[in-house]
């Protein structure tokens, strides 16, 4: 036993540290490295957001599948998915696409192997509706339109066509006299 400051600690056993586990020679190291950096390098999908094209393709997919579950058992009327962009939201919806869509073609093959596979419930479910699916990733605001800031109010400033007092509905493009009972003559 080795004392450090008044405290006992167990001496390790020649190359081995008890804090960081087995400590190697240089050489061995460097010689360890070797083989695992001529092995194949590991595909992250950046910018993808088609399943198919994630699972077909052998990129990295974290297994997102047991929201198929959630999705079923939750009793909401809508699914709502507040994420930060690039967090995968439009990838989990195509996933979702692809697994309650109506198809010809068989999918299974998409859903092996990731947690869903082992879910007889979702099975139930697999390519049985219509899906109608949209996703607005690719849309960019034009440059006609005002551009709001995150955080800072909209600029409202005063209308184009000031609306003239005085007889109803002048000023105003495509107006219709008030209803009844709405402050017109006639209530």
């Amino acid at each position: 036993m080795q004392a450090n400051s008044g405290e006992a600690r167990p001496s390790a056993p020649d190359g081995l540290r008890p804090d960081l586990g087995p400590r190697l020679p240089a050489t061995a190291a460097r010689s360890s490295l070797a083989p695992a950096m001529s092995s194949p390098r590991v595909r992250f999908p950046i910018g993808t957001s088609d399943f198919r094209t994630v699972r077909a393709d052998g990129f990295v997919y974290v297994d997102k599948t047991a929201l198929i579950d959630d999705v079923l058992t939750e009793s909401a009327q809508v699914l709502l998915a507040p994420r930060p962009r690039r967090f995968g939201k439009t990838l989990n919806l195509s996933m979702l696409r692809y697994f309650f869509e109506k198809s010809a073609e068989d999918r299974r093959a998409l859903f092996a192997g990731l947690a869903v596979a082992s879910s007889e419930s979702a099975w139930a479910h697999f390519q049985r509706y219509p899906v109608i699916f949209m996703t607005f990733k690719d849309v960019k605001p034009s440059t006609s339109s005002p551009k709001f800031l995150p955080g800072q109010p909209a600029k409202i400033g005063p209308h184009p066509e000031p609306l003239s007092r005085g007889k109803r509905g002048s000023g105003l493009r495509g107006s219709s006299p008030s209803p009844p009972g709405r402050g017109g003559p006639r209530g």
